[in-house]
């Protein structure tokens, strides 16, 4: 419930951007989670395409105005995996997934999941500045 009233915050707060435009539509791309660790990193670091895995959707979100997903998983190298939880179920993702983020067309991600913190707050950090710093 609380994710759902924290998309739906971030949602207005962004469509108020384009309150101000002269356009009287907004288009909105939003998809599910995006998880690049684990079998899909291995698949991104051995890819030779920047904008892999988003090559077949990336000319969706540059045609929208905004384009949301959810990163389900921090980005970072640093931090050690969550106690007690299990090593299946811990995701982090490779610094390569910065470029593919970057390269997909996507404006928005949404932190405020239940894997933001497998790797302690550290990289949750890394993860936040590296999207603050690309302009996500």
């Amino acid at each position: 419930m609380r994710r759902a009233r924290l998309i739906a915050l971030v949602t207005v707060l962004l469509l108020s951007l384009f309150s101000f435009s002269n356009n009287n539509h907004i288009l909105l791309s939003a998809v599910g989670d995006i998880l690049l660790a684990r079998l899909p990193a291995k698949r991104l670091l051995a890819a030779s395409d920047p904008s892999f895995p988003f090559t077949q959707v990336r000319k969706y979100f540059l045609a929208s105005d905004i384009a949301f997903a959810n990163l389900e998983c921090p980005i970072s190298e640093r931090g050690t995996p969550y106690p007690g939880k299990p090593e299946n179920i811990t995701f982090r993702a490779p610094l390569k997934a910065l470029t593919a983020l970057g390269n997909s067309g996507i404006t928005v991600l949404s932190l405020a999941n239940n894997h933001c913190n497998d790797y302690g707050p550290q990289a949750l950090l890394d993860t936040m500045q590296s999207l603050t710093n690309m302009g996500i």
